[in-house]
């Protein structure tokens, strides 16, 4: 007989029966939670479904291996009825599971407003216990799951392969079909071509990040979250002395009336301390910077949150600290609700964008833009110009942040931008045309500082002769600090020390320094006090514009938090002070001044272990959020 590749035709039928059911399941989720995506027009919706089938053959492809290996071999051994049966029974129960699962959701999303990850399965739960009330509370759902599951079995039958004998000479095709059609599935696993495999944040990218539970699906989410680590919920504390010692909420409402000034936060990578004149008192790298800062408001005591690029972006724009063993932007608490302050904004008009001259899709910057609520990302694919590529991370800065001056004039007004340098990094390479520039730079490091800093200069010097200039707040402040040259700058204090600078060109008020301890999640909370934000919103830093209720930086690396003050620093893991300094008299921290009876260091303890415990639980919890949202969800 002639071969027509049966078994991979009618693998594809069946996973194609799987998708149909995916996406009636996702109908069912819309409709049960309508009142949560009542507010999406019908194009926003249309976008969310058809970019979910996207995420469903991710998870399709996932959970179907074991399927279509079966289904390949038994088209291989057609006489043996073993591997047909075999092959069903794994379709079967594998997808039926699929389809409980996303049908479980349903009703879950009320209590968590998102899709269950892994960490439903983690001892944090005892998800046996809760199966009987779920049935009796929830029993149409088994029905409505029971009814899908016999369109799937019956499909399954009528498309399901059949022993057939063939000749010798078409096995080679039929392997070099399977091979092919094996590679596909791949593709499908990781969700496409792109650099990096589809991950949860993705969702928030399509329609409305609020639809983001809308574009995924429940076997998507699990698969995801298998090998990441859930938070554990703290105890040390009553949630109500816990409140006293560490409390989200902040209201700077006031007498003024809101000001709709333009912000635009600028996050120069890899810069600190030591490279800046202002504040190491040595040799700069960055004159423009120090000229600027003799300009502006300068938080002198500042602290980056975390270590890397990817943690700085949930810290300067939401608020949130990085007390996570990975980025917040790649953990399965990616798509809670977060309060930001893009979609603070917003609230009041504003157009927001964000500009990052890197490859798109690096580090997920866009894929958390979108879910932070910004409008629009601008990545390398939207620059002109691919001449301007450095081969390495993106557009170099000089012609990005040129580009990006342009850009800013055309926005709506009033307008929040973010705007990314990423040419001070390794390996610190130069365009062709500045190679033979600042010679009198030691190292090429220091050679791109002084670049990014020339970049920097041009940029204000083109927005200074544009109208929205004198009606735009500035901030300037690093992602996180370079590896260090001078040992004074390699300690577990100081290689977090960056400044943070304030700048209003028309505001003589804005000019000075403040010496109180600040850090990246004040941010936030310091834009809005200064623009008279008028409502209550969350945050776990506070303005840096008036005296600190909780006068502290925060980071946390390799399973210890560290927790900072004017003068000391706590180290803390699992309810116990690992190390107590006095970095202002033990810079290099080489006197352990840990249970010396010292009241700061209990003081700094019990805010140290409130603070891990209102972060845990705001994120295993979900509510981390508007106060709009949190209290429409308890209503």
């Amino acid at each position: 007989m002639t071969y027509r590749f049966h078994s991979i035709r009618q693998i594809c039928k069946q996973l194609l029966l799987v998708t149909l059911l995916y996406s009636a399941c996702r109908l069912l989720f819309f409709v049960f939670n309508y009142s949560s995506f009542n507010q999406t027009g019908t194009e926003q919706l249309l976008i969310a479904f058809l970019h979910g089938i996207r995420f469903d053959l991710s998870a399709i492809m996932y959970s179907n291996i074991p399927f279509m290996l079966f289904a390949i071999y038994a088209d291989f051994k057609p006489n043996a009825k073993h591997a047909f049966s075999a092959t069903k029974i794994i379709f079967i129960v594998v997808n039926s599971l699929a389809i409980l699962s996303n049908l479980i959701d349903v009703k879950f999303y009320e209590f968590q407003k998102k899709r269950t990850t892994f960490e439903l399965f983690s001892g944090e739960n005892n998800i046996i216990k809760l199966i009987p009330s779920y049935i009796t509370s929830y029993w149409y759902l088994f029905l409505i799951t029971g009814v899908l599951i016999y369109f799937l079995i019956k499909g399954y039958d009528k498309i399901k392969a059949n022993a057939q004998k063939e000749k010798k000479k078409f096995y080679v095709l039929k392997t070099v079909a399977s091979l092919i059609f094996l590679g596909i599935a791949i593709i499908g696993m990781r969700g496409g071509l792109q650099t990096k495999p589809l991950q949860m944040i993705a969702a928030s990218y399509y329609g409305s990040p609020n639809n983001a539970s809308l574009v995924l699906n429940t076997p998507f989410t699990i698969f995801q979250s298998i090998n990441k680590k859930p938070l554990s919920r703290k105890k040390y504390f009553s949630e109500t002395q816990a409140d006293k010692i560490f409390n989200t909420q902040r209201d700077y409402t006031s007498k003024f009336v809101f000001d709709k000034k333009n912000v635009v936060i600028i996050i120069l990578e890899s810069f600190s301390n030591e490279y800046i004149g202002t504040m190491s008192h040595q040799k700069t790298c960055a004159p423009f910077l120090d000229s600027l800062i003799a300009e502006s408001y300068l938080l002198e005591h500042a602290f980056a949150n975390g270590k890397k690029s990817n943690e700085a972006m949930p810290s300067i724009f939401a608020s949130l600290p990085s007390l996570l063993n990975e980025s917040y932007i790649n953990t399965i608490y990616q798509n809670n609700e977060l309060s930001s302050l893009p979609n603070l904004l917003k609230e009041k008009g504003y157009y927001t964008a964000f500009y990052h001259g890197g490859i798109n899709g690096s580090m997920n910057f866009d894929a958390f833009a979108k879910k932070a609520g910004f409008d629009k990302y601008f990545g390398m694919n939207e620059y002109p110009t691919i001449a301007d590529y450095d081969g390495h991370w993106g557009i170099y800065d000089e012609p990005y942040f040129e580009y990006v001056s342009h850009e800013l004039g055309s926005l709506p007004k009033p307008f929040m931008a973010g705007i990314f340098s990423l040419s001070s990094h390794p390996p610190y390479d130069l365009p062709e045309t500045r190679k033979n520039d600042f010679a009198e730079m030691a190292t090429a490091k220091q050679k791109s500082f002084r670049y990014t800093d020339l970049a920097l200069k041009k940029f204000f010097e083109y927005a200074k002769t544009k109208n929205w200039y004198t009606n735009t707040l500035f901030v300037i402040v690093p992602d996180h600090t370079p590896d260090a040259d001078a040992i004074a700058y390699d300690t577990k204090v100081a290689y977090y020390q960056i400044p943070i600078i304030l700048f209003d060109p028309s505001s003589k008020n804005l000019i000075g320094k403040s010496t109180q301890v600040t850090q990246q999640i004040d941010i936030m909370p310091t834009i809005l006090d200064y623009l008279h934000f008028d409502h209550p919103f969350m945050a776990f830093g506070e303005s840096a514009l008036r005296k600190k209720q909780y006068p502290y930086a925060i980071n946390y690396r390799d399973g210890i938090y560290q927790t900072i003050d004017s003068t000391h620093v706590i180290q803390f893991a699992e309810n116990q002070t690992l190390a107590f300094y006095n970095y202002q008299k033990d810079p290099y921290l080489k006197n352990n001044l840990r249970n010396k009876t010292d009241a700061k260091e209990n003081k700094m303890k019990e805010f140290t272990a409130a603070y891990i415990q209102q972060f845990n639980d705001a994120l295993i919890e979900n509510k981390y959020q508007t106060i709009e949202e949190k209290n429409s969800i308890h209503h």
